[in-house]
């Protein structure tokens, strides 16, 4: 049985939602995408990027601090606690305010702010504004595993983000320094006040010597405890030398034997001697 051939199918037909689809296409994806190229060929200036690499060594410390106060542990501060405040104060306000008036940054992000006023800084900005921009401006990283940072400062001229750069290096030199400073300021105060208390604890124990042996007219209480000592033991030996006589001689003599008697007052002085 055979099948009739189906009818050509019609032409098609540009619909109303067809267009719909098309113009959204257009706003969607090709106008911006037409607005980024000529915002990024046309109006938005080169950046340049000035990038350095650093980290924070612990701070050797010497043996004999270690041995008298303990105190090895604060002089050389954990050098990844330095880094995590490191870390923080290159991103501060106060990082931004000492290089602003180094180098003057509102001038140097401000410069193209009227061709540019996107990615430009508003040299009218407070200085909250410029440490939002500063920021922006600012590639930072740290691997905790090794302490290694890496700053990448951005700028609209090489030497601009150059400069940017040793600042950061100088005021975080600087930052890092203070630190160490004032850890082995602490570090010296505390052993200073371990040394006066020893010293104190050193007199008071001399004054308490000295009081005894003037007490017990005792020049030198450890030979004198040495004396008494070697002669406790001599005793504890007659003692028990006596001690076996007696028991040997009541074995073979009669009570009252006059030797018995002096073996008992010998016995008996011995023990008083104790």
């Amino acid at each position: 049985m055979t099948q009739s051939p189906r009818p050509p199918a019609s032409a098609a037909i540009l619909r109303p939602r067809h267009r719909g689809l098309i113009w959204s296409f257009v706003l969607i994806v090709i106008l911006p995408a037409a607005i980024a190229a000529a915002y990024l060929y046309v109006i938005a200036k080169d950046q340049f990027a000035s990038t350095l690499g650093f980290t924070v060594r612990k701070e050797e410390t010497s043996v004999s601090a270690d041995l008298f106060t303990g105190l090895g542990r604060t002089l050389g501060a954990s050098s990844s606690s330095e880094s995590d405040i490191l870390y923080a104060f290159i991103q501060s306000q106060d990082i931004v305010a000492k290089i602003d008036a180094d180098l003057n940054l509102r001038s140097l992000y401000s410069r193209h702010y009227d061709s540019d006023p996107l990615m430009g800084f508003n040299p009218d900005g407070t200085i909250e504004d410029l440490t939002n921009y500063w920021q922006r401006m600012l590639r930072i990283s740290y691997d905790t595993g090794t302490g290694m940072m890496e700053v990448a400062a951005i700028a609209f001229t090489a030497e601009d983000a150059k400069a940017i750069a040793t600042a950061i290096y100088d005021q975080s030199t600087v930052m890092i320094n203070a630190l160490s400073d004032q850890a082995r300021q602490d570090a010296t105060r505390y052993a200073a006040e371990d040394l006066t208390r020893a010293e104190d604890r050193l007199r008071n124990i001399r004054e308490a010597l000295t009081d005894f042996r003037t007490r017990n007219q005792i020049v030198d209480p450890e030979a004198d405890v040495a004396g008494q000592m070697g002669l406790l033991t001599t005793l504890q030996a007659q003692l028990a030398e006596a001690l076996i006589d007696f028991d040997l001689l009541s074995g073979t003599v009669r009570d009252g034997d006059p030797r018995l008697d002096q073996i008992t007052r010998r016995i008996d002085v011995i023990r008083a001697r104790y």
